[in-house]
């Protein structure tokens, strides 16, 4: 096959047969695939925790360390846990297919191989390693900026509270234990709570009720789809007396009151 894999990604083979590690090498690095082979289950471990391969092709029987035992040494370490395993294999009872998929393989290959089955399944979980990479990142990037943000964030489904950040627990003076799992409306005015349930996108102006208080906020809302469900994510802002132009006006005031005497 001469079609190459433009995304490229970094494959660790791991088989004790020197002919099954030339081919599986050759093929892939002809995909455009950089390829490092590792004879023994030992060494795959070793090369893993010194440089984490994007996806491992694992052969079950060898010496010494099997590949059942290599991949369960692999999910117990946070560090490479997530790498996806493919189990290469001659045996293809249900029996040890079975086994592969409950010590954390994504997938099994039988041998003798089929060229063009290895790079189809090979190019299938490189990509859903990389959707799930990207989908981390974001997840990551969305809730470094929330708990940065001043506005009180609350993501919901129905008005049932899924998440928060930091400035919703000062807000609503809680903490997560408290808040997520629970209802969003009853923490808010009768008059915005409609249109927060009926998921209404735009900004609103309500009273934030906790501890028989009324703070008065600006409401934002926006529907996003989040896995299989559709919520909402509300912001929250306290509305404020104090403004721009009111700041600038005591500056002026206090500047042009003579020393000694109060400013009225």
């Amino acid at each position: 096959m001469s079609r190459k894999n433009n995304a490229g990604g970094n494959i660790l083979i791991v088989d004790d047969t020197p002919d099954n590690l030339r081919l599986l090498s050759r093929m892939l690095t002809e995909q455009g695939y950089t390829v490092r082979p590792a004879p023994s289950g030992k060494r795959a471990l070793a090369t893993t925790m010194k440089e984490a391969p994007d996806l491992i092709l694992l052969d079950i029987m060898m010496p010494e360390v099997n590949g059942y035992e290599v991949c369960n040494t692999l999910k117990a370490n946070e560090q490479t846990r997530d790498i996806p395993v493919i189990f290469l294999s001659a045996l293809d009872e249900i029996k040890d297919k079975v086994k592969g998929f409950e010590v954390g393989g994504v997938d099994y290959i039988t041998k003798p191989f089929n060229v063009k089955e290895v790079i189809v399944r090979v190019e299938t979980h490189l990509k859903i390693r990389t959707l799930q990479q990207n989908l981390l990142n974001e997840t990551t990037r969305f809730k470094s900026l929330a708990e940065a943000a001043f506005e009180a964030i609350v993501i919901h489904c129905d008005g049932k509270i899924i998440d928060v950040n930091p400035a919703a627990l000062q807000l609503f003076n809680s903490n997560e234990t408290e808040l997520i799992g629970t209802n969003l409306l009853p923490f808010l005015s009768p008059e915005i709570r409609q249109p927060i349930l009926a998921k209404a996108t735009g900004s609103f102006e309500g009273d934030v009720i906790k501890d028989k208080l009324r703070i008065p906020v600006e409401i934002r809302s926006k529907k996003l789809p989040l896995k299989d469900q559709e919520v909402s994510v509300t912001a929250l802002m306290r509305e404020s007396s104090i403004t721009p132009a009111t700041c600038a006006a005591e500056i002026i005031n206090e500047r042009n009151t003579p020393l000694g005497k109060p400013a009225s």
